[in-house]
């Protein structure tokens, strides 16, 4: 049989010869085909490819198995073996190679052969790793301490590649892995510090499972640099000194000579000259001071090397004086230590009167001052430090303590003395509306953090002197900043926190409310104008008992004649009817309408006067504010404002509206009725406050998310700080401890509570808490009477209280 043949040659083959051989026999009709092998089995090994088969049916005939190969990219296939086992190893592969394998049973009978029909064929793809490493050979010299190298995967197959042999002189990163095809690794060698010069040569060994190891040459060459280094280049003999040692070392490499040559033969070097290599060498100075005056004799050796290295070594040597010697050079009182001990020692052979040099400092006390100490003899000095006389912080000063007299020969001794003193801030934290003491408030002063105790005080530490912010909350309360000046190491302070307003009263839609959109107050009840249900206003009384003051009469308030803007005077209730543009005025006492009358067009807002005689009406589509005489009843005057005005506001005289359209906030002179200024805010200002004897003027943007704040002295907008998203209504209050609190009222329903901060003409406006009123907030108003915070959502109201 050919051994290249299409697929299906070899059935046809077996075939042709079974009907020769049926025709042909003499003894038979007809023979059998050999039984056809099953579960074709494949396994890759690292450099052939192993099959494995069975037969369809049990057979005790002598059989021999064809095996065909096919390369996938090809159509023929081709008979590559004839085996008597039922498995074949295949080292004829190629790598990167996809082959199919199909397996034939063959039996020879008088002379004649019969083939089974073919296996079903298996696919194998004979793919292997290729490992290709960049660089060839790593070579290495002294001054590198590591180098890299590539493992790169150019195979189909993972390669799973081990460093085995790596030299005692080297290290790797890592030492295996695998690496996918077409990926690379990068391994990181690293030089053994401490290598002796010489050069060094290995392999660096690399297995990949599968195949035979890669070897990587590595050189590394270190030469040798030996440098000197020096214990000490200026030595200092004491008056009793005889001998000091000065330790050589060969901080570089390789062998290193070195010789010290002394000028003086009172001076000698013991050993004056050797060699070092890795070790240190101590080489002894000794002293003959018989020959030496009295005083400071100096002189200069010279150590030199085999390198070119001169180094001068400085030698002083003092002979036969007092020689005034301190315990410490540094004395620290650190922050609670009063006294502290300093030793004073003679180590001349001499006398030494010694004293404390003047100035020292007025907090600084010593004990003695002043005195004589025989040779080799030493005493106490009792230092004691006053921090009354110094601020908080710390302190440094350096004395002197001197031979008397003080030459030249005879040096002083200075002491350097570190002091602390650790401030304290006694405070009393308090209930701003009760005046009630505050336990468990928290007091922070970075890095210290204090509570109050059950009597409201505290005592809070600080580090150094001068202004410092402290921090104080406390549960239920809104939290402050306090700013406090200190002066040596103390001071005091009392703190009122504001409670955080809590719920005392929530109205939903039903009886006496719909859909409430504006608020007044009287002196003791809140009035509320309901949007969609014009026949009545919804009345709080002091108490909570909520009611609804009917305007009975048909007449008065028709369908679709809705109540916005809504003023209060001692016997009339003020309303604005937009959508008819009249004005209404219904009597305190009986609910009846008494007046009515057309005002301008499309009047939004209203309030009156302090002396209750004027209503002043915001005409939206006029751009204009009606002047209303109520003891007439009828508009009597129009002034000129700016586009689309809404809120009003009343001041000291002075009436300021909120232009939606221009984004500006309009000042009326009420003397003169003129505006005298118009000042530019934030985009579509729609709600405005001003404090009880507060000093600013609050405008909510709501388009550009900001708070427009106003000097009301000067009318300049002096801040415009970001302050939440969509807010449409502000309220001021100012607190029993002149604390000034702003409250924004967002239309999501969250109430963000700011304190305004002042110091030096600088405004801050700092947030200070964060309500969820769970509310569509429309309006919002303090009425500082009842110390009521009233919050009107889109079918609700919720009254806040500070109990």
């Amino acid at each position: 049989m050919s051994q290249s043949v299409r697929i299906l040659c070899p059935l046809i083959i077996v075939f042709a010869i079974g009907l020769t051989w049926m025709g042909c026999g003499e003894e038979d009709d007809s023979t059998d085909l050999p039984p056809q092998p099953i579960n074709l089995q494949a396994t890759v090994k690292p450099n052939h490819v192993y099959l494995e088969w069975k037969l369809s049916e049990p057979n005790n005939n002598r059989l021999k198995f064809n095996v065909y190969r096919r390369i996938a990219s090809e159509n023929e296939s081709r008979q590559i073996a004839n085996t008597e086992q039922p498995s074949y190893q295949d080292f004829s592969v190629i790598s990167d190679t996809s082959y199919f394998y199909y397996i034939s049973t063959t039996r020879i009978e008088k002379d004649q052969k019969f083939e089974s029909r073919l296996s079903e064929p298996i696919r194998i793809d004979f793919f292997q790793p290729k490992l290709i490493i960049e660089p060839a050979q790593i070579n290495l010299v002294s001054s590198e301490t590591n180098a890299k190298f590539r493992l790169q995967n150019q195979g189909l197959a993972i390669l799973n590649w081990s460093i085995e042999k790596t030299p005692d002189w080297l290290s790797t990163d890592i030492s295996g892995g695998f690496i996918n095809p077409s990926q690379s690794e990068t391994v990181v060698v690293t030089i053994v510090s401490g290598l002796k010069p010489d050069l060094y040569q290995s392999n660096l060994q690399i297995d990949v499972t599968g195949s035979g190891p890669v070897i990587l040459p590595v050189l590394l060459e270190i030469t040798a640099e030996p440098k000197i280094w020096l214990s000490n280049q200026e030595i200092q003999f004491g008056y009793n000194d005889d001998s000091k040692d000065l330790v050589l070392k060969n901080s570089g490499t390789g062998i290193l000579d070195w010789t010290i040559v002394s000028p003086e033969n009172w001076l000698i070097v013991e050993p004056s000259r050797g060699q070092i290599e890795a070790e240190t060498k101590t080489v002894k100075l000794s002293v003959d001071r018989s020959v030496l005056p009295s005083g400071m004799t100096s002189i200069q050796l010279t150590l030199s090397t085999s390198n070119g290295q001169v180094l001068p070594i400085s030698v002083n040597i003092g002979t036969s004086r007092p020689i005034l010697a301190l315990s410490a050079n540094e004395l620290d009182f650190g922050f609670d230590s009063q006294r502290k001990t300093i030793i004073l020692r003679n180590e001349g052979l001499v006398d030494l009167s010694w004293r404390l040099t003047p100035p020292r400092p007025r907090w600084l006390q010593t004990i003695p001052s002043r005195g004589i100490l025989p040779p080799k003899s030493s005493t106490e000095v009792g230092l004691i430090f006053d921090r009354s006389w110094v601020p908080a912080g710390q302190h440094n000063f350096e004395v002197e303590f001197s031979p008397s007299p003080s030459t030249d020969n005879f040096p002083s001794q200075s002491l350097r003395i570190f002091a602390q003193r650790k401030g304290q801030i006694f405070g009393l934290v308090k209930d701003s509306r009760t005046g009630r003491s505050l336990a468990n408030a928290e007091i922070y002063l970075p890095p210290y953090r204090e509570k109050s105790k059950s009597d409201g005080k505290f005592v809070l530490p600080f580090d150094n002197e001068g202004q410092h912010k402290i921090n104080i909350t406390a549960d239920r309360y809104i939290g402050r900043g306090e700013t406090i000046k200190t002066t040596f190491g103390e001071a005091k302070v009392v703190i009122d926190l504001s409670p955080v307003p809590k719920i005392d009263q929530q109205i939903m839609a039903g009886k006496h409310i719909s859909h409430p959109i504006r608020i007044a107050f009287s002196a003791n009840s809140i009035y509320v104008t309901n949007q969609r249900n014009h026949s009545h206003l919804t009345v709080v009384d002091s108490t909570g008992v909520v009611s609804s003051l009917h305007l009975n009469e048909t007449e008065i308030l028709q369908k679709d004649e809705h109540p916005v803007g809504i003023a209060i005077t001692k016997d009339k209730i003020c309303l604005a009817l937009s959508d008819i543009d009249k004005v209404s005025i219904v009597s305190a006492d009986d609910s009846r309408e008494v007046h009515r009358f057309t005002v301008g067009d499309y009047p939004v807002d209203c309030v009156v006067s302090d002396d209750g005689r004027w209503l002043y009406v915001s005409l939206q589509r006029e751009n204009r504010i009606a002047v209303v005489d109520l003891e007439i009843p009828a508009r009597v005057q129009r002034i000129v404002v700016g586009a689309q005005p809404n809120r009003l506001l009343i001041k000291d005289g002075i009436l300021y509206v909120c232009n939606y359209g221009d984004a500006t906030v309009s000042v009326i002179d009420l003397s003169r009725r003129i505006e005298v200024l118009r000042i530019r805010v934030g985009q579509l200002p729609t709600s405005l406050s001003i404090a009880h004897n507060g000093r600013y003027l609050y405008v909510v943007n709501s388009l550009s998310d900001d708070l427009s704040i106003i000097d009301l002295n000067t009318h300049r907008e002096i801040a415009r700080p970001q302050v939440s998203v969509s807010p449409v209504a502000v309220s001021s209050i100012r607190e029993p401890n002149a604390r000034e609190l702003v409250y924004v009222g967002n239309q999501n329903g969250s109430l963000q509570i700011y304190e305004v901060f002042v110091q030096h003409d600088k405004l801050e406006l700092i947030p200070r808490l964060r309500l969820n009123t769970n509310l569509w907030i429309q309006d919002m108003k303090y009425n500082p009477n009842q110390e009521k915070l009233v919050v009107l959502g889109r079918k609700q109201i919720t009254i806040f209280g500070y109990d």
